[in-house]
């Protein structure tokens, strides 16, 4: 096997691997007699596996004389090591800046995972790299409705997950009358985690049922639409569907119905919402390129998932009428608390407007304000955008927006459906943290940027030319 080969199918092991927990804890973080999750330094399974296809691909590139003078002329490159610089220098600010540091590595994590799934998977085709994803997705979806149902989330030392019951007292549960019914976690630390994910992956999968070459009917080789490779058909590059692939487009819903399943037993409302936009945003992009094939396609799979909505609502109707209950005690604590997180980030802001309190040092500024809290109150503010003003502070934040706006730059104009799966990680980062307190939900961040930018920039033959991207 290839290096080239063998990168490739690491990283499709990566990306089915990606939402497992499995990791070393070599600093356990402490706050006020409890363990910190936020102060915790860990070392993740895959981690490891990423850094393994980094330090690979590294290897094998940088002994391309071509690639080291494309490398040099590459200005996301540019953009990223003076982004990383300057939050550098900012980390010396921090209220810790051993934490700051940590969480900066992990912001490079990301940054690389969206690097290599964009540059990899010429040799197994994008289509094994999107199915790998979408299959871990698959098996979440599975897990949490198997959790739900079952009622226990269990415990692995060996793969990184913790135990749960309904009866255990921090757990998340749905709470009415004299019930408790425990939200599914997943492989995940929270529901609403596993409720990001399952949102980015579902959605994904509505976009390739839904895309425009879905329509594309068979051609022979010299018809081939090649991806900026002479000779190379993109039929080994992409995953769409043809007319006649009735099967995989069976096999693509039954999935997509086990992620939604999944996704509803998370009962993350913010994960929801983020599905939401991203359907309407997937009709508004379809009707502006009066794509009818696709709009029709789109009109069945939201036929399908409301037919499961409704089917889960009359099921479990008295749960789900709970989570919508504002005067619910646990509802109400929790709409309570994200309004005095809110107020509390816009305080932090205001004591540290240029530089932040620190990357990833949010619940130790908020121990340092209140020290008499139990471990457990000191969460981050369930917004990403509000979370990085109040760590980052104004500069940090400017830095952190302009390179996802040249990000976003490189491919808006193109029209692309897959721009629905950034809608549904802008939305998302609204209602939780996840995107950027853990170094799990950076990843993921991450990896989604990087399939947006590969599966819409491959989609003609001039955007893989661009020499500003090609790696």
């Amino acid at each position: 096997m290839s290096l080239t080969k063998l990168l490739n199918w690491l990283l499709v092991l990566f990306l089915f691997l990606l939402p497992w927990q499995t990791r070393w804890i070599w600093g356990q973080g402490m706050l006020n007699g409890g363990a910190w999750e936020y102060g915790t330094y860990s070392l993740y399974g895959t981690e490891i596996l990423l850094w393994t296809i980094i330090v690979l691909f590294s290897i094998k590139k940088l002994s391309d004389k071509n690639f080291r003078v494309t490398l040099l002329k590459n200005r996301l490159l540019h953009y990223f090591i003076a982004s990383l610089l300057a939050l550098s220098v900012l980390a010396i600010f921090s209220v810790d800046s051993k934490i700051s540091f940590y969480h900066l590595f992990h912001f490079i994590d990301g940054v690389l995972a969206a690097w290599v799934v964009y540059s990899l998977g010429k040799e197994v085709g994008s289509g094994y790299l999107f199915a790998s994803f979408w299959l871990g997705g698959v098996v979440q979806g599975g897990f949490a409705v198997w959790q739900f149902l079952a009622q226990y989330a269990p415990g692995s030392k060996w793969l990184g997950l913790a135990m749960h019951k309904a009866t255990d007292l921090g757990a998340s549960v749905i709470e009415f009358g004299d019930e408790r019914w425990l939200r599914a976690y997943g492989s995940f630390g929270s529901p609403n985690s596993l409720g990001l994910y399952l949102a980015v992956v579902l959605v994904a999968g509505l976009t390739l049922i839904c895309h425009p070459r879905a329509t594309a009917k068979r051609r022979g080789p010299a018809e081939a639409v090649t991806n900026g490779d002479p000779g190379r058909p993109m039929d080994n590059l992409d995953f769409r569907f043809r007319e006649n692939d009735r099967i995989k487009r069976i096999v693509l819903t039954a999935g997509q119905l086990i992620i939604l399943t999944g996704l509803l037993f998370s009962f993350s409302r913010g994960a929801w919402v983020a599905v939401a936009a991203g359907i309407l945003a997937t009709g508004i992009l379809l009707l502006i390129n009066r794509d009818k094939k696709n709009l029709l396609r789109l009109g069945k799979q939201t036929f399908f998932s409301l037919l499961l909505i409704a089917m889960a609502l009359i099921i479990f109707k008295s749960v789900f009428f709970a989570r919508f209950n504002a005067q619910n005690r646990l509802e109400a604590m929790s709409l309570n608390e994200r309004k005095s997180q809110a107020r509390e980030a816009i305080n932090f802001f205001w004591t540290k407007p240029l530089t932040g309190v620190g990357a990833g040092a949010y619940t130790l500024a908020a121990y340092q304000q209140n020290p008499n809290l139990p471990t457990w109150r000191y969460q981050p503010v369930h917004n990403i955008y509000f979370l990085t003003l109040a760590e980052l502070g104004v500069v940090g934040f400017i830095i952190v927006s302009l390179f996802h706006c040249f990000i976003v730059s490189l491919f808006v104009k193109r029209r692309s459906l897959w721009i629905v799966l950034g809608v549904v990680l802008i939305v998302g980062g609204m209602f939780d943290h996840w995107f950027w307190s853990m170094y799990t939900g950076i990843v993921v961040w991450g990896v989604g940027w990087g399939l947006i930018l590969k599966m819409s920039l491959f989609e003609t033959k001039d955007a893989v030319d661009n020499p500003n991207l090609s790696a």
